[in-house]
């Protein structure tokens, strides 16, 4: 069964992230901190802005583990709780027609046998020989990843079939992401080895570098020669490209088997026609493939005597746990593989979450960075300081680990130890002051040997593009009986430094109450029937005007005035653009307010009256 996914992220002193939410009759609460390990080195242009990319575990839950990618404010990835593997979907990257995101159970996966196989049975590339020499010791092995002990830095392609289903490059490359960050979930925890993403490559225009073949094996030939034609692919460790082709016969991913580092054969490829889980288990059966494994189970194999379903079984089942027989072979293959490295003891890193690079003028803007210890021991006082530009002036600085100070324009946040292989976090908020272009800079420090200081730094453009900021007030009235006339009144202010231009009002009445002029001080007014609309061609700079609109009540009851205004600029806050007030129109037979506290004016009189004669006596 599948189960809608009500979420609601928190922060947490420990981590990037806290996500808790309700889903298929139990509580979830993960504990994430950023996993820019598998997107380090990747363009800020591959990625859109709001791309956010985790890893982590269950709260409580010490052989757990989690991969979560949000986009577009919705989480989708894979969550394993020591027993049972569940996937959450997103909409617009889901075999479902949903609107939010959903979670479900490998379990529940049906994937009918022989409907999806793999064609990279009889695929060697040149490593086979290391491999065959390491397969004896491999094959009795017993081997299982406690965490990523080492790394591989891959690259990554969407075709344009891939590219244009997932509705164009940004969506493409959110959705590799998802998928590789779920392939990383597999080989760190299970392999010992972490997947590094340093390229991703989509391609929207219909000439990419691929042909019309549906073909597996003669897409992997065009995908290995454009992979040895291209450096930024060949530099890689491997190279897998997610295609949106319906490969021939049942095949849905194929690659060259034990051929890490090789220019020409560490490629693979695999469908992405599939659910998000399903694509990622066959990405990480081709791209087993690639660190050497065999299909489990198939005679004349290293792993023939692996009974059950595998990771690694020559059709996909739905099962997420590589074959002890597999790792071993993977592990051994990657042993020897010179682009499989060690993971350093001390490495901290600074990126920006996010991508903020333009910013409109006036409005309060937050900018967030990870601070990551990616070693495999502490790293020891560690300092993270940055720098504003000057069309930026400093609202506050918050960390998640830690305290920050701040002066003439700088941060400084003493975030102390940081755990290998965990992160924290600093806000920074502040609001643009001028229009512009400047440059933010953040730099981490430790005092440990630093194995990897090239990810220190980031230097981020920061383009404050002109706003206003208009401001309307509640319009107010007095009760109007009916058939008598009323004012309602409202002011529209321009609290920002610009000038705003082409600046529309639009004042809508509730039946019951009919407006019969209207003015504005900087503009003109029409009406037509319920609806009155007012311009100005110019509404200067930190000024206000004032809206009086005449009303005649037609019918007893609360009459509802919605104003709204709005200028060609943007505008830095639009939460103040609208607002709604009410005016009572009464008869003459009822209170002015059903509340009490109002007295009819012939009651009235009598009151005084009665009052008057008392004082006589």
């Amino acid at each position: 069964g599948k189960d809608r996914v009500s979420y609601a992220p928190q922060s947490a002193e420990s981590a990037a992230l806290a996500l808790r939410f309700d889903a298929l009759g139990k509580r979830f609460e993960l504990q994430l901190e950023t996993n820019d390990r598998v997107v380090g080195a990747l363009s800020a242009d591959a990625i859109s802005e709001g791309l956010a990319v985790y890893r982590g575990q269950l709260a409580g839950v010490s052989n757990s583990w989690a991969r979560i990618v949000v986009f577009e404010g919705m989480p989708r990835g894979l969550i394993w709780d020591g027993a049972e593997m569940f996937a959450i979907e997103a909409p617009g990257d889901s075999e479902l027609a949903i609107d939010t995101p959903v979670m479900y159970r490998l379990s529940d996966t049906y994937i009918a046998p022989g409907t999806m196989s793999c064609g990279s049975d009889s695929l060697s590339g040149n490593a086979t020989d290391i491999l065959k020499t390491l397969q004896t010791a491999a094959k009795t092995a017993v081997a299982r990843g406690p965490g990523a002990v080492s790394e591989i830095t891959m690259s990554a392609i969407g075709d344009f079939e891939f590219t244009t289903a997932k509705g164009g490059d940004s969506n493409a490359a959110a959705a590799i992401t998802t998928r590789l960050n779920n392939v990383d979930g597999y080989f760190s925890e299970q392999v010992g080895v972490q997947i590094n993403v340093q390229l991703i490559e989509t391609h929207s225009n219909p000439l990419d570098p691929f042909g019309d073949t549906t073909n597996a094996g003669m897409l992997l030939d065009e995908l290995s020669e454009y992979r040895l034609q291209t450096p930024a692919h060949n530099a890689e460790g491997v190279t897998h490209l997610y295609t949106g082709k319906t490969l021939d016969t049942t095949t849905v991913g194929i690659a060259w088997r034990g051929s890490l580092c090789d220019s020409y054969f560490s490629a693979g490829l695999s469908e992405g026609n599939s659910s998000v889980l399903i694509d990622s288990l066959i990405a990480a059966h081709e791209i087993g493939h690639n660190f050497g494994a065999e299909h489990d189970g198939q005679q004349g194999t290293s792993c023939a005597d692996e009974v059950g379903q595998w990771i690694m079984s020559p059709s996909v089942s739905g099962i997420d746990r590589f074959s002890d027989c597999s790792i071993g072979v993977m592990q051994a293959e990657a042993a020897a593989a010179s682009c499989v490295t060690a993971l350093p003891t001390v490495d901290v890193g600074i990126v920006p979450v996010g991508q903020v690079s333009n910013v409109l003028l006036g409005a309060s803007t937050n900018f967030e960075y990870t601070v990551s210890s990616n070693g495999t021991l502490d790293a020891l006082a560690v300092m993270a300081d940055f720098t504003l530009p000057s069309v930026l002036t400093l609202n506050s600085v918050s960390t998640t680990m830690g305290s920050c100070s701040s002066g003439a324009g700088t941060v400084s946040c003493d975030i102390g130890d940081l755990a290998g292989l965990s992160s924290s976090t600093v806000t920074i908020t502040a609001t643009p002051s001028s229009e512009g272009i400047g440059v933010m800079t953040a730099a981490v420090s430790t005092s440990s040997s630093d194995e990897r200081p090239g990810n220190n730094q980031d230097v981020s453009q920061v383009t404050v593009d002109p706003a206003v900021d208009l401001v309307i007030s509640t319009p107010t009235s007095s009760p109007v009986f009916i058939d008598a006339v009323t004012t309602v009144n409202a002011t529209v202010n321009n609290v920002s430094t610009l000038d705003a231009s082409d600046v529309a009002l639009s004042i809508t009445f509730e039946n019951g109450l009919r407006p019969d002029s209207a003015s504005w001080s900087v503009g003109s007014c029409s009406i037509d029937l319920q609806q009155v609309s007012c311009t100005a061609s110019n509404f200067a700079a930190q000024s206000n005007s004032t809206l009086s609109i005449t009303a005649t009540g037609t019918s007893e009851g609360r009459k509802d005035v919605a104003i709204s205004v709005s200028s060609t600029e943007a505008d830095a806050d639009p939460s103040n653009n609208s607002a709604q007030g009410e005016v009572r129109v009464v008869t003459e037979n009822s209170d002015s307010d059903e509340g009490g506290g109002a007295v009819h004016p012939f009651l009235l009189l009598m009151l005084i009256g009665t009052l008057a004669m008392r004082r006589r006596s």
